[in-house]
């Protein structure tokens, strides 16, 4: 399982690190009007992408599909063309119905943009671009769902790299073109989302006729097992989905804030979601195929062991990563963010909304491997009564918090709600499956915390080297901050391998028959 995550973190990190730069440029080519509009209208596609690459879908194929192939080579061809067939023609629906439907869309996820017509005609411009992005993410999502089964894990995870970079490219190369043009200077990066989803699904083709699994469609709708997908995603979607629903509502609530509070917590969230989906989400994707297959195979005591080590390695990268952001978020913010159109008065609440943010971390890294386990008991009831409670603490949470904070009310509720879902989750998993070895994740997570807290100390000591303020002093501040980073993760290291982290060593272990 961690030899997997590692193959699938790796290539994640290219992709997000790209995905930072991608952020970069956005932030320095255009206005925070502009941006508010790009940032909602590519809500959409994102959070969709997320939802059912990174969720829904991903989770019921999976245990599916490891069900069907443990049948037979001919099963498993058969059962890919049905599920491929199916879902092009729902995909093909959603994308036509979606562009035709985009004024109501953005009515619905940023009604606050009604009194700028302009800003509101942008976004709806910007939403019919983007959403046939929806097909060819479908499709990604897709084929994930099969190759992680066959124990492929870069191919897929690598492949949001070619969209950020297609974002870029088309950023840059285009933006003046179409400001000369008299065109509005964002609608570049929108042709690049779609640029880039086509980028995607070509990438895939390889690696699914290296496994036999490049098909064609067929339709049967007929078929037991497409019919069980769907039983799976339909509560699937709303259990794993509570987290990018919450983006969706944050993005209507900060749509009635002053301009650039969409801007701010995007950027916020960008930052924040870095480690989620480097690390968290490849132990989560990684632990999703192993449960099924202990699932399917009636071996309750190894799937409830494969939980608690994934919780535990969870918990050991997300305390740290938690606190860190906490603590460096100006430092952060200034060194990604801060040239161009992006001021020094955007620094503190973009800053702000990650310090907001950040403790989220925790309760992500809990829902990602928490979730799977229900998911792969064949249990899609429980998550999605949790799910709905959840999504109820969070609006509350944003309309009691956003009147006197702002955009920090909302991002503070993004942190509230998957903490509350975390602990829900845990509490009826150990109710249906009896004890789940929570006494060792909690040594663990009580090592990670001695690891983080002499972490925070080197932090505090270099931080105040930064000159974090003066876009002039960039060269100084990636040092310091590439120093803080540096420093604070070889000492998080050092000291939870001298207390004797259970985590790290298997980490280590990995590394080595690698």
């Amino acid at each position: 399982m961690v030899r997997h995550a590692g193959a699938f973190g790796i290539a994640t990190l290219a992709s997000r690190g790209l995905g930072m730069v991608r952020d970069m440029v956005i932030a320095a080519l255009f206005t925070a009007a502009a941006t508010d509009a790009f940032f909602v209208a590519f809500t959409i596609p994102n959070v969709l992408r997320r939802l059912f690459g990174e969720g829904s879908l991903n989770a019921a194929v999976v245990p599916v599909y490891t069900e069907v192939d443990l049948r037979g080579r001919d099963e498993a061809v058969r059962f890919a063309r049905v599920l491929l067939g199916a879902w092009l023609v729902i995909l093909v629906g959603v994308s036509i119905a979606g562009v035709a439907a985009a004024p109501l869309l953005v009515d619905l996820y940023a009604w606050g943009f009604r009194v700028d017509p302009d800003k509101y005609a942008l976004t709806v411009l910007l939403v019919r671009i983007m959403f046939p992005y929806i097909l060819c993410m479908g499709l990604v999502a897709l084929a994930t769902g099969v190759l992680n089964v066959h124990g492929r894990f870069f191919v897929p995870a690598f492949s949001p790299f070619l969209w950020n970079l297609a974002m870029v490219v088309c950023g840059l190369a285009l933006a003046p073109v179409m400001k000369d043009q008299g065109l509005p200077p964002v609608l570049s990066i929108a042709g690049g989302v779609v640029l880039g989803g086509v980028l995607q699904v070509l990438w895939q083709l390889p690696a699914l006729r290296a496994v036999g699994r490049l098909v064609l469609p067929a339709l049967d709708f007929k078929n037991q097992d497409l019919r069980k997908v769907f039983r799976l995603m339909l509560p699937m979607t709303l259990g794993f989905g509570v987290y990018q629903i919450n983006i969706l509502l944050s993005r209507l609530f900060a749509s009635f804030l002053p301009e650039g509070s969409v801007s701010y917590l995007y950027y916020g969230m960008r930052v924040v979601d870095l480690p989620q989906a480097v690390f968290l989400l490849a132990i989560g994707a990684a632990v999703l195929p192993a449960l099924s297959r202990a699932a399917a195979e009636k071996r309750h005591d190894d799937l409830k062991r494969l939980y608690s080590d994934a919780l535990s390695l969870s918990l050991f990268i997300a305390i740290p990563a938690a606190a860190a952001i906490f603590i460096l978020a100006e430092p952060i913010a200034s060194v990604l963010f801060l040239r161009g159109r992006f001021d020094a008065t955007m620094l503190q609440p973009t800053a702000l909304a990650m310090v907001c943010m950040a403790p989220g971390i925790v309760g992500v890294a809990g829902v990602r491997v928490t979730t799977p386990a229900f998911f792969a008991r064949g249990d899609t009831r429980t998550p999605t009564i949790i799910g709905a409670v959840n999504l109820v603490i969070y609006v509350a949470a944003c309309l009691a918090l956003m009147g006197p904070f702002g955009h920090l009310g909302i991002a503070a509720a993004i942190s509230i709600a998957p903490i509350a879902q975390f602990v829900h989750l845990v509490i009826e998993l150990r109710r249906r499956v009896g004890p789940l070895g929570l006494r060792g994740v909690t040594r663990s997570a009580v090592r990670a915390l001695v690891g983080t807290g002499a972490m925070l100390i080197v932090l505090n000591l270099m931080a105040p080297f930064g000159r974090w303020e003066d876009p002039a002093q960039i060269g100084r501040n990636v040092v310091v901050l590439a120093a803080c980073v540096g420093g604070g993760a070889a000492v998080y290291l050092f000291v939870t391998r001298l207390i004797g982290s259970k985590e790290l060593r298997t980490i280590l272990d990995a590394l080595r028959r690698s």
